[in-house]
């Protein structure tokens, strides 16, 4: 019997996590939680960041939810948190999960060319904050996962 899997992706703002997600498995439920920000009543696509506190607990519960289902899904992550993602690792392992961690690698003026472009703006000092750590975390929680790639995607 196939063991489901937890994929989950490292990259910065713009990077292309949710596209490269859809792309490659496109009958997979992805946990974000950015898709929640947009259903909070307060939402600004100029001021995510205003419903983000509220749109993370919400992912925690879908992704609980997830874990409890049994089935493959993804988690659409900076990955920056190392300890949190370790967590989720950890999480999905003890439930059954394989993981996989997928790392979509882009230039940071990629990353700012594509954010500008977008309904719903990640501030800048969130994806400078990212480039300068998804890297080492990449590093680091690859080492948890049953297995790992890293996609380009400039």
């Amino acid at each position: 019997m196939n063991k489901p899997t937890c994929i989950i992706t490292i990259g910065i703002g713009g990077a292309g996590k949710t596209t490269v997600l859809n792309r490659l498995f496109p009958n997979v439920t992805i946990n974000d939680c950015d898709k929640w920000k947009i259903l909070h009543p307060d939402y600004d696509p100029k001021r995510p960041e205003l419903v983000h506190e509220w749109s993370t607990i919400q992912q925690e519960r879908e992704r609980f939810q997830l874990l409890a289902k049994g089935e493959t899904f993804a988690i659409d992550s900076t990955g920056k948190n190392i300890e949190k993602v370790a967590r989720w690792i950890n999480d999905a392992k003890l439930a059954g999960f394989n993981v996989h961690v997928l790392y979509v690698r882009v230039k940071v003026q990629t990353a700012l060319a594509r954010n500008a472009k977008r309904t719903r703006v990640v501030p800048l000092e969130v994806i400078l904050e990212a480039a300068g750590m998804v890297e080492t975390a990449y590093s680091v929680l690859s080492a948890y996962a049953d297995s790992n790639e890293v996609i380009e995607n400039d």
